[in-house]
């Protein structure tokens, strides 16, 4: 019988990528949405340190004082034709118009004006929210570059750089936060885990149970680390049900070790299978319960995967000069500390793992699917991850 995996619609509709422009010195606060019809082709992000190298006749020393702010690199084009919008043609050439006076031109020109009139311009506010990525940064824009070519002369490309300021205003988004608002939602993933985990305790118990020579290579190394990836992905499953699926520090520590666990697990049964030779009955079983952990891994990576929630970092911005003394902002708290190190402290989960088990894990997952992994090499790094995890 063939089991049905279920999918997360990543369409531009259901995970939009767009700019808002929020005006919170109005009354109700203004909101100007700018989307991206067509999904950028790059989109980089960039995370710099505050580090400063000096050289000298007698040596070399550097100044650390830790991470810096991250930014965002975003290019593509706006297409070419497009359907009637408020009775005007939507084309590239206006939505790359839309988008450099929302994005930049708006941006600018509120800000001044707010300023002129003694207000706060800090009510003007430019979001970036990417939901396909789950993204959302309250940001400054740093540059807009336009381009067109002889090679596609229809299309308007755009390349635009953002400055991460501090968390975005979710409230102004108007999103869902976590999969437990939709409870049928939550329902379709729970049974597309149980299918997956169903399949999974039937192969693990058969190799722990039959005497058979044909599952001898995976009785000791694969077989037991698919036991392992069982259990933490059943534990996984029950505390998320407990939960209701609300995603938290807990829940996404747990999530993310799970997530490795059955990459890997996929990953050795793809050695497994490249370098012996099975029946056709096991053979199938074997590429089932690989494709189980594959889905569960994508369960745990897309579909309970929660918009990403940034710091409140906006302690950090410490006074420029004279600014404390004319209306700016004051010198912040953090001056003379490692900043980053206290305010980004790590919450500890339930499952920990050895630094030996965590460097055997991120060498199934990240090793060449192409290339098999000889069974003495997949043994030795099972052994090393069912040794090492705690839960």
């Amino acid at each position: 019988m063939n089991t049905q995996y279920t999918t997360t619609d990543q369409s531009p509709a259901t995970k939009p990528i767009s700019f808002l422009l929020n005006d919170l010195s109005k009354s109700p606060p203004k909101v100007d949405e700018w989307q991206m019809k067509v999904r950028p082709e790059e989109l980089s992000m960039s995370k710099t340190a505050r580090v400063m190298v000096h050289q000298t006749l007698g040596g070399a020393w550097v100044d650390n004082f830790g991470e810096g702010l991250p930014g965002i690199k975003i290019a593509g084009h706006t297409g070419w034709r497009g359907t009637s919008v408020d009775g005007k043609e939507d084309h590239g050439l206006r939505r790359i118009q839309d988008l450099h006076k929302t994005f930049y031109q708006e941006w600018f020109s509120k800000r001044a004006d707010i300023a002129r009139s003694g207000g706060n311009v800090e009510d003007i506010q430019l979001v970036f929210s990417d939901l396909l990525d789950g993204i959302s940064w309250l940001c400054a824009p740093q540059s807009f570059v336009l381009k067109r070519g002889v090679a596609n002369p229809l299309l308007y490309y755009y390349e635009i750089n953002l400055a991460f300021l501090s968390q975005a205003p979710v409230k102004v988004l108007d999103k869902p936060q976590s999969p437990a608002a939709d409870k049928g939602f939550l329902a379709t993933v729970f049974a597309s885990m149980d299918a997956a985990l169903k399949k999974i305790k039937a192969f693990v118990d058969k190799i722990k149970n039959v005497a058979d020579k044909v599952l001898a290579p995976l009785k000791n190394g694969v077989g037991a680390l698919m036991a392992v990836a069982y259990r933490l992905n059943t534990l996984v499953r029950e505390t998320l049900e407990t939960v209701n699926g609300a995603i938290s520090h807990v829940t996404q520590s747990l999530m993310d070790i799970a997530s490795g666990l059955a990459f890997a697990v996929h990953h050795a049964v793809s050695s497994v299978l490249a370098i012996t030779e099975f029946p056709g009955q096991i053979k199938a079983e074997l590429m089932g319960v690989g494709s189980a952990f594959l889905n569960l891994a994508c369960i745990f990576n897309n579909a309970l995967k929660p918009q990403q929630q940034l710091p409140d970092l906006s302690d950090l911005y410490g006074a420029s000069l004279c600014s404390s003394t004319a209306g700016g902002r004051p010198v912040s708290i953090y001056q003379d500390s490692n900043t980053f190190e206290q305010i980004l402290l790590l919450d500890s989960g339930s499952v920990s793992m050895t630094d030996a088990a965590r460097q055997a894990l991120n060498g199934l997952v990240s090793r060449d699917a192409t290339v098999p992994q000889p069974q003495a090499q997949l043994d030795q790094a099972a052994k090393a991850i069912t040794d090492g995890l705690r839960f």
